[in-house]
């Protein structure tokens, strides 16, 4: 009996789709299986001699909720014609889900591959024959595809174009989503368009009601039954999805190791101005540079701008030797990790999106047949707010110079100048700039990118000549990113306007013509301090200025020392008690707003003018003192401050020779230990 029925129904199957001929087709695919494709969809799609898909949810379906169908009502639809596949068993996102039985621990949710066996089994146990698989949420990938393989004939997801035949995968056919916004006609340009070119077309809606307001997604019925006479008086074929996949003659394809296929979450297409730039938005391109012009581009669907993946967000292999593009929101303040392998070409693109400055875009060489295999916009090692997904494209980059050192269009070249503004997006102006610095090239930041956090790749040039590259930087920091270890301060500082901006501390580094200046952001690794502004670049070859090495910084005032005098720059504490034979010395006051900086070096630098001792009053709460002390000796003497919570300064000492570099560290150099310490004193 069952091998008499088995025939019966591939007989049955044979004859339904004998009449459809070798052009293209569509198929109506339910997902849900909401009553109204019972009570509206299937009336309507009967009475023009056609049939469906209908994918519901199991558990909706035996308890009876979400206004899904009942048993009877998908056993009459299974005897009409119509396929019945599973939507999953509780329709979640399956990406969320532990990969098999194995990766299930106590506690934790149904693993994707107890959805795929349970929901197929329990739909076989209430009489309905599924084979085929319609993807929850459209979120799919190559694991899961390797998955549904072991239960199912085929798997369908989402996408936003027909399925070219035969099929690239058949564990990934797309289907293109209906809803209110789109019209019968553009759903009849889509199916002209998959028709002429042989393709399959499966239209994937939700709800069908003329009000257009029945939950998610919903299409009117008016509009289905005059789409349903087009294809009828049209004579278009129509499958369901096991029906399509005999029409196609589709091999199975086994290759789930990097997606031999892009999922069809994403949209092939060819890079030009005014296409749109997101599966799922209208947002368009409005300029691009001319040498990606004609690239092939993969877009993402917006909506998954904060998924976090670090990997396999989206996958596809290398068809040539060439490169990959990433162009990546320019909100952002620091890359997600994955994306450490590509440079900065230094190209920007922009888009119709107002709050969208551009997207900057990124390069990575990868050869033929090598798995490109990038995270998600969010992952690892992101920071920042508000930005919208990333875009990718690739090509051979013939037409392209190489992305090493060059300058980002973020920013801005000029002359250095007193008086001129310093940012590319404010008007503050630079008051008092030191001669010698004056005609030198500069290159203008935007002070929106002062809390971005790039250890390197921040700003790129080539230097043009052998000299000097100056950065100034805001004196409020108390320490220095790490990106700036080579750079020495040269003592000198620029004013600006900026009322809440003391100055910009100049540092200097030397670079060979040719040589690529790499500089990492503003607040890069080692950074520490509150709101500081963002740096500013010239460069020269400094023949008009002093060597940097050791000179005083204009932060530290120079004086006489004695008793009642004010002993640091920023207060008026004064000195009640010092030693006698003190007095009179040459003395170096600091800020006591600097007690909290940490660098090892270069804090306070001078040339000591004889041989002599340098002396530090440091203060007496300190537990432990910082390392670069390591050279003083306790003289025992102590010095009385009118600071009540300052018990007293512990006085050190050390032989300097004529002519030498003192070098001191800053106050809470690596070394200190102790709470409130206020900043030394120097003397000599």
């Amino acid at each position: 009996m069952k091998k008499t029925i088995l025939i019966m129904t591939i007989c049955c199957f044979l004859y339904s789709v004998a009449n459809v001929g070798a052009s293209g087709f569509i198929t109506y695919s339910f997902d849900d299986g909401d009553t109204n494709t019972y009570n509206v969809a299937y009336p309507i799609l009967a009475a023009h001699g056609q049939i469906g898909t209908v994918n519901p949810v199991l558990n909706r379906v035996l308890s009876g909720t979400y206004s899904s169908m009942n048993v009877q009502q998908l056993l009459d639809l299974q005897a009409a014609g119509w396929e019945i596949c599973s939507h999953s068993v509780i329709h979640v996102n399956m990406e969320y889900l532990p990969l098999t039985y194995e990766d299930e621990t106590s506690g934790s949710s149904n693993s994707a591959e107890r959805e795929l066996e349970m929901s197929k089994i329990g739909f076989n146990d209430l009489g309905l024959n599924v084979q085929n698989f319609v993807v929850p949420g459209s979120r799919w990938n190559n694991d899961l595809a390797a998955i549904a393989a072991r239960y199912y004939n085929s798997a369908a997801t989402g996408g936003v174009s027909a399925n070219t035949l035969p099929l690239e995968n058949r564990w990934a056919i797309k289907r293109r989503c209906v809803n209110a916004k789109y019209s019968v006609s553009d759903i009849i340009a889509w199916i002209n368009n998959a028709v002429n070119n042989d393709e399959w077309l499966i239209l994937m809606f939700h709800n069908i009601c003329e009000s257009e307001t029945c939950g998610y997604a919903p299409w009117a019925e008016s509009k289905l039954d005059a789409l349903a006479t087009w294809v009828e008086n049209q004579g278009i074929t129509v499958v369901t999805q096991q029906q399509g996949l005999a029409l196609s003659n589709t091999p199975i394809n086994d290759n789930f190791a990097c997606g031999a296929l892009i999922d069809t979450y994403f949209l092939r297409d060819t890079l030009n101005n005014g296409m749109e730039c997101y599966t799922d938005r209208n947002y368009t391109l409005t300029s691009v540079p001319s040498a990606y012009i004609g690239m092939d581009a993969i877009l993402t669907p917006n909506d998954d701008r904060n998924d976090t993946d670090a990997t396999d967000y989206l996958t596809f292999t290398m068809p040539d030797n060439g490169m990959v593009y990433v162009a990546y929101d320019a909100r952002a303040t620091a890359l997600p990790t994955w994306m450490s392998g590509f440079s900065r070409t230094g190209d920007r693109i922009y888009t119709s999106l107002s709050t969208q400055p551009y997207l900057n875009v990124y390069s990575r060489s990868y050869n033929a047949g090598e798995c490109v295999n990038l995270g998600a916009n969010k992952g690892s090692g992101f920071s920042g707010n508000t930005v919208s997904n990333y875009l990718v494209f690739y090509g051979d980059g013939a037409n392209l110079p190489s992305p090493t050192c060059i300058l980002d269009y973020d920013f801005e070249q000029t002359t250095l100048a007193a008086n001129m503004e310093y940012y590319t997006d404010r008007n503050y102006t630079l008051t008092s700039v030191p001669s010698g610095y004056i005609g030198m090239d500069a290159i203008l930041t935007p002070n929106d990118e002062r809390n971005y956090t790039d250890a390197t790749d921040y700003l790129t040039f080539t230097m043009p000549d052998n000299g000097m590259v100056y950065v100034a930087y805001d004196a409020r920091a108390t320490a220095l990113p790490n990106w700036m270890s080579g750079f020495s301060r040269t003592g000198d500082r620029i004013y600006t306007s900026l009322s809440t901006q003391p100055y910009l501390n100049v540092y200097s580094r030397s670079y060979n013509a040719g040589e690529c200046v790499n500089l990492g952001a503003n607040k890069g690794s080692g950074f520490s301090g509150n709101t500081v502004s963002n740096f500013m670049v010239f460069y020269g070859d400094g023949a008009n200025l002093p060597s940097p090495t050791c000179i005083l910084d204009y932060d530290f005032e120079q004086t006489s020392l004695a008793a009642n005098m004010e002993y640091y720059t920023d207060r008026n504490y004064t000195l009640t008690s010092v030693p006698y034979g003190y007095i009179g010395m040459d003395a170096i006051l600091t800020p006591n707003d600097e007690r909290n900086y940490t660098d090892a070096t270069d804090y306070l630098t001078f040339t000591m003018p004889d041989n002599g001792m340098v002396y530090v009053a440091y203060d007496a709460r300190a537990t432990a003192l910082p390392n670069w002390m390591s050279g003083f000796s306790s003289t025992g003497d102590r010095i009385y401050t009118s600071l009540s919570t300052q018990p007293y300064l512990n006085v050190y000492s050390r032989s300097y020779n004529a002519g030498e570099c003192v070098n001191l560290g800053a106050n809470k150099g690596e070394g200190f230990s102790g709470q409130t310490v206020s900043n030394y004193l120097v003397f000599y």
